[in-house]
């Protein structure tokens, strides 16, 4: 969004951007921790449609209330800023430019991967828990996810802390490692318990992700203006946006072919109740 382009310019040092940064990433968690255990609260029944319909309508009043407050009174623009859209390159030479920073093409291809891991876990969780887990209640599969972010928000201290020390790509790294480690044993766990477990230990890596994934492009568009002279958060987040569009799409053509391919797609109507 336009919120996430003016955080480089808004808070330019390091501890600034720390700072900030763990106070949004905190907001965030707590929005997807909502995001992801509402449909568990409304949604009883998967085959219920009044509950998909409660849900969204309860969804979009809440994202409609929180749009019309950030429009009105949120962030806005630093004046010394707010000209630099003007000696910016047109749009082939910015797009040319923009693909020739090494850092962020490697930016782009982790911000593509964590988003299409992001969606993935939030389609794949509640079948995986019901099918694997033999988990029957909606809302307790919810708490497989919401354990992912409620451990990943407690572990910002963390990340903040190795943020200052160490810097953002190593303790980003660390957090890549930490995360893939920890997934592993979700391949082979059955129990809803020792999988709350593994959940639990996997949101200390993906806490990571989340605390250092806009942190590190801040770092990426200051150094594309000391080369270019400009700075280009427009073009950055304009391409960093469309790729994650790209995993919304990727993600559902993933499972769907997954589905496809292990018999998921045969449909049997229930008799008086679907047909």
């Amino acid at each position: 969004t336009f919120f996430d382009a003016l955080f480089p310019e808004l808070y330019t040092s390091v501890k600034e951007r720390a700072e900030v940064n763990t106070i949004k990433q905190i907001l965030a968690t707590v929005g997807l921790l909502c995001a992801f255990l509402l449909p568990g609260i409304f949604i009883g029944d998967l085959t219920d449609k009044d509950g998909y319909l409660i849900n969204g309508i309860v969804t979009s009043t809440i994202v409609g209330i929180s749009l019309i407050i950030a429009i009105v009174w949120g962030a806005k623009e630093r004046p010394e800023f707010a000209k630099d859209h003007k000696p910016e390159f047109g749009f082939i030479q910015g797009m040319k430019y923009t693909f020739k920073n090494k850092g962020f093409v490697l930016y782009t291809i982790m911000f593509f991967l964590y988003e299409y891991l992001l969606l993935l876990l939030g389609t794949v969780i509640p079948l995986w828990g019901l099918h694997v887990l033999n988990v029957t209640d909606t809302f307790q599969t919810s708490l497989l996810l919401g354990a992912i972010f409620i451990i990943g928000l407690v572990s910002v201290v963390l990340w903040n802390f190795l943020d200052v020390k160490i810097g953002s790509r190593k303790a980003f790294a660390i957090s890549l490692v930490a995360y893939f480690i920890a997934s592993i044993p979700l391949l082979f766990v059955e129990d809803y318990t020792l999988a709350m477990v593994t959940i639990i230990f996997t949101g200390i890596g993906f806490g990571g992700q989340l605390y250092f994934i806009y942190l590190i492009i801040a770092d990426v568009i200051d150094d594309d203006e000391l080369k270019t002279g400009v700075r280009r958060e427009g073009s950055f987040f304009g391409i960093t946006n469309f790729f994650m569009r790209l995993a919304m799409v990727l993600s559902i053509v993933t499972i769907g072919m997954v589905f496809t391919t292990t018999g998921w797609e045969d449909y049997v109507p229930n008799p008086g109740v679907n047909v």
